[in-house]
């Protein structure tokens, strides 16, 4: 499986740093939606799209981080790097 540079356990941390909750994000009260992507097999994070669609600003936002994330460590299959869906929860509180 692919990991995240700086571990597994830190992605949230990023993710809170790096989400822009705007005044209408805020009025929604969304709380969380997943976000599944692939990692590629160069680590950049591509095909990012909701589970379940919640609201325009808050799908575009969402996307916004996944896509803005490093390269992460790509997945490997028999010693090789191999492109891998992945999945995320994305916080907005």
């Amino acid at each position: 499986m692919p990991s995240f540079p700086d571990g597994n356990t830190s992605i949230q941390a990023w993710i809170k740093e790096h989400v822009q909750i705007t005044d209408e994000i805020k009025d929604l009260g969304v709380g969380r939606l997943m976000v599944k992507f692939v990692v590629e097999k160069d680590g950049t994070i591509t095909n990012a799209e909701m589970m379940r669609p919640m609201h325009p600003a808050i799908d575009k936002e969402a996307t916004r981080v996944i896509e803005s994330m490093p390269k992460w460590n790509p997945g490997k299959l028999s010693g090789l790097p191999v492109r891998v869906r992945y999945m995320l929860p994305v916080n907005f509180k």
